[in-house]
Formats: structure tokens, C-alpha cells, sequence
């Protein structure tokens, strides 16, 4: 439903256009589908909660226009008991749980809010698990905490539908209600155990007050400064941080609203500290090359030690697979090997030196790295089991064998 009628698949199905010209023509509000793709997981619940509120609408445009709508058989959909009863119960939880827990974390300031406004879904949920018709009928978890908070029209629409509908199948909803209200009580306790009553961050401290309670502005800033890289890579950096800094707190509209006077006097202090500004940032400037440079030194002597190690691996690896003949190159010289030893000790040797003879010397990257492991739960593997691991690494790279010369005769 949402690809159909959304604006992302609009090339590609020819539902959208169709829908909002016949949304503008009848007036009807917030018609908009949100979009499945590129968003967080709780978009789920707002499609729900779109499609409840237009419901009515979207089978009655259904029924006046062919479209590729029609494919879904949305009006035998919405009348299914199980189907109309739970997009009920999600367009509830949208509008009384999941939106305004993200709106209050978009807004408050500080994570500390946290434990006030979780502590209140806690305490619904559990009442509602007692009678699951409150989260239809009661009062919601989170509005005394919203009065602050500007509540869109479109969120205000969904909730008169909302307290406008009547179950239709009310065994239905009140199960699924049920279900779904304990689900989301343990998740919930679990998510925010930290911020509860005995958690690490329960109670408002020095270290988490000016904590901000999303990422959403920080991911702002970053693409800021994305943006800034991409359209001007080789601006200098306190260029770069002014720019970012100006426009994330507003500098010029707050400097568009000072007298003419106070406008001068400003500017002319900045070109007054123009100059050690640019000798600060160049300083800045060579004190970064320089780490960037010392980094470096230190990555490639990280790199030569790896690979001095690795040497030494493949090598020992390599000179102890020779003890046993050499390396087993498919399955029959490996039982053949097998069968020529007489105690047990001897084949885990055997096995153990070729299974390391794979992972130093052929490098190849297998499924699971674990086919190269001689131990699970601190425990020796079985022979059989080492015996299972090597005949499929053998194989893998007599395959990969197999695929190069195919590649030779092709060239």
C-alpha cells in the first residue's frame, strides 16, 4: 500500500499522482503516504496510521478509478476482522506512543527526561495489559509531558479519527492489544533499564545534563559539514567551522536584527582580528598536517609488524605441514594420509598442520571462520569434526582452482 500511493514509487506505479489529484479535488486532508524506505523503523507505524485515517477514502478511489491499486484487493483487505482490528491497534500505538515519545525526544534538551517519560509508558502499558481497551479510550501516556510542544495538524486529524472509531470486532483488538502491550512492557523496561529506578543513569547528574537526548542534531551539523566537503574541499577549516557555526545558531539572522552602529562596530572587529585569526588557523593548520604525517609513521609500522607476523605464520605454517608429506590437495591423498597413521594423536596433528596451511598460506575466507578453529568452548574438536572442516576448505579451493582455469581457456 505505501509503495503504491507513495511519492518514492510514483514513476513506477501509477498511483500516487492519480491519488493526490483526486485528494486535492475532494479535499481530502493529509493525504500524503509516508514512504517505506529511508527512514527509521517506526515508520511502520506511521504508514498504519495513515492507512487507518484513509481508509475510507483510499477504497472509494479504489472503487471510482483503475489503477494498479486494484492488484491489492484493498477493500476485501480492510474488511478482514484480523486486518481492520490490528491497523486499529497500530495507528493507536503511532499516535499515543511511538510519535509522541520520538516528538518529545526531537524537542527536550537533555537526556535526563528520559526516565520521567519512559517510567510514564511503563506504567500505561501495565495498566493496559489489565484493561487493553485504555489505549483506546484513556488518557495517553505521554500528553502532560507534550503541552509544550507544537502537535501537527496531521497527528491531530489521526487522533479524531481515532476517538471517533468504534471497534468492529472488539475480541480482536482487545488480543492483540494484550499481546502487543506486553511485548513492548519488556522491551521498554529493557531499552531504558539504565534510566530506571537502580540504573547507571538514573537521576539528573553533572555528566548527563547537557547530554542531547537524539543524535538528530548532531546528524544535521555532520551533513552540514558533508555538504560543505563535497562543494568545497579545499576551503580551509576555520573557513569551514565558521560557515557551520554561523548557520547552526542562526548568527546572521540574529545579526540582521542589530541597529546599523552596532553592525559596524562588529565588522570592524572582525577585520581587526582577521589577522590573528589567520595566524591561529594556520598554526592549527601545520599542527594537523604534522599529526596527520605522525599518524601515518605509526600506521605503516603497525602494517610492517603485521605483515612481519603473518610471514612468520605462513612460514611455520608451511615448514610444519611438510612433517606430514606436504599439503593435502584433495580429498583421497588427504584419507590416504589419514590411514597411514596409527595413533590418534598423530591424525590431530596432521589435521591441525593443514588446517593452518589453509589459513596462512592459501588465505582463503571461507563461511565461517570457525572451519579454521581446532578448539570450541575451550574444548579440542573431534577428529571427525576437524576431518569435516578440512575436506570442506579442500574443496572450496579446488573450485576456486577449477574457476581460474575456466577463466584462462575463456581469455
Amino acid at each position: 500500500m505505501a509503495q503504491m500511493t507513495g511519492q518514492r514509487a510514483a514513476s513506477r506505479y501509477d498511483v500516487h499522482n492519480k491519488w493526490i489529484a483526486n485528494a486535492k479535488k475532494k479535499n481530502i486532508k493529509h493525504a500524503n503516504m509516508p514512504d517505506f524506505k529511508g527512514h527509521r523503523f517506526m515508520i511502520l507505524f506511521s504508514i498504519g496510521g495513515s492507512i487507518q485515517y484513509l481508509k475510507d477514502d483510499l477504497v472509494a478511489f479504489d472503487k471510482e478509478f483503475k489503477t494498479e491499486l486494484r492488484k491489492l484487493e484493498l477493500e476485501n483487505w480492510m474488511k478482514d476482522p484480523v486486518t481492520e482490528s490490528h491497523l486499529l491497534v497500530i495507528a493507536a500505538l503511532n499516535e499515543f506512543v511511538t510519535t509522541p515519545f520520538w516528538r518529545l525526544t526531537e524537542h527536550d534538551p537533555s537526556v535526563d527526561s528520559i526516565t520521567t517519560h519512559a517510567q510514564a509508558l511503563i506504567d500505561f502499558l501495565g495498566r493496559v495489559i489489565d484493561d487493553p481497551m485504555l489505549l483506546l479510550a484513556g488518557v495517553p501516556p505521554l500528553e502532560e509531558f507534550e503541552e509544550d510542544f507544537e502537535i501537527t495538524e496531521r497527528s491531530k486529524a489521526h487522533i479524531r479519527k481515532l476517538d471517533n472509531t468504534v471497534p468492529q470486532h472488539p475480541v480482536i483488538v482487545k488480543e492483540a492489544i494484550e499481546d502487543v502491550a506486553r511485548a513492548l512492557l519488556e522491551y521498554f523496561k529493557t531499552q531504558f533499564k539504565q534510566f530506571l529506578p537502580g540504573g547507571e543513569h538514573y537521576g539528573s547528574s553533572e555528566k548527563t545534563n547537557t547530554v542531547p537526548r537524539s543524535n538528530r542534531r548532531c546528524e544535521s551539523i555532520f551533513g552540514l559539514a558533508t555538504w560543505g566537503f563535497q562543494h568545497a574541499p579545499n576551503q580551509r577549516t576555520v573557513v569551514r567551522e565558521a560557515k557551520i557555526q554561523a548557520t547552526v545558531n542562526d548568527v546572521f539572522e540574529w545579526f540582521d536584527k542589530l541597529s546599523q552602529d552596532e553592525k559596524n562596530k562588529i565588522i570592524e572587529e572582525a577585520i581587526a582580528a582577521a589577522p590573528k585569526i589567520e595566524a591561529v588557523s594556520a598554526q592549527d593548520v601545520k599542527a594537523l598536517e604534522d599529526l596527520t604525517w605522525q599518524r601515518l609513521l605509526l600506521q605503516k609500522e603497525a602494517d610492517d609488524k603485521a605483515k612481519k607476523v603473518q610471514s612468520r605464520n605462513e612460514q611455520g605454517a608451511y615448514n610444519n605441514v611438510q612433517k606430514y608429506g606436504g599439503a593435502w590437495n584433495n580429498i583421497t591423498s588427504m584419507n590416504t594420509a589419514l590411514e597411514a597413521f596409527e595413533k590418534e594423536s598423530e591424525k590431530r596433528k596432521a589435521l591441525v598442520a593443514n588446517l593452518r596451511y589453509h589459513k596462512f598460506c592459501l588465505k582463503k575466507e571461507p563461511l565461517c571462520s570457525k572451519l579454521y578453529t581446532i578448539t570450541a568452548n575451550g574444548k579440542p574438536k573431534d577428529i571427525d569434526e576437524l576431518i569435516d572442516n578440512l575436506k570442506y576448505l579442500i574443496r572450496n579451493e579446488e573450485r576456486s582452482n577449477n574457476e581460474r582455469i575456466d577463466a584462462d581457456d575463456e581469455e
